[in-house]
């Protein structure tokens, strides 16, 4: 444990040290990496077929998740993505379904939504941590406790 703090702050310390007039440039970064000597280096998959299958898998995620399907509601036209994650596949396994086919299972359904509201709980919690360093912690966390709640119902 002791070894992964130390890494994590070699690393943010060589960010820091990569930042130019206060800001940090991902191709930065990158170059910097390249260096065996960098502690950066190792946060990298440098086996350019790997890498590059990895960030298919990236753009085929991207892809799927930009799918949609329109449904008519009570007079109105209702957009929503075609696809989302299985909610019944592991934590490391991949998978997609489709909304539609979720909409006559009302266990799955609920489980879709379970996970969708945990990851918006996860961005609110980097967002509350954000706004506790700027002095702006109110509103985010009653946010963030109320979505909680709904997923916790859901």
């Amino acid at each position: 444990m002791a070894e992964k703090k130390n890494l994590t702050e070699q690393v943010a310390k060589r960010l820091e040290q990569l930042e130019q007039d206060g800001r940090l440039k991902a191709r930065d970064v990158v170059e910097d990496a390249r260096d065996p000597d960098s502690p950066l280096h190792d946060c990298f998959e440098w086996d350019d077929s790997r890498a590059a299958e990895r960030f298919r898998i990236v753009q085929a995620r991207r892809l799927i998740r930009t799918v949609e399907y329109v449904k008519l509601g009570s007079k109105l036209l209702v957009p929503s993505v075609a696809y989302v994650r299985d909610p019944e596949a592991k934590a490391r396994e991949g998978g997609y379904v489709r909304t539609v086919d979720l909409a006559s299972d009302k266990d799955r359904a609920r489980a879709a939504m379970r996970d969708e509201l945990a990851r918006v709980t996860s961005l609110l919690e980097r967002t509350l941590r954000l706004a506790e360093a700027l002095g702006l912690t109110k509103q985010v966390q009653h946010l963030r406790d109320q979505t909680e709640a709904l997923r916790l119902s859901a």
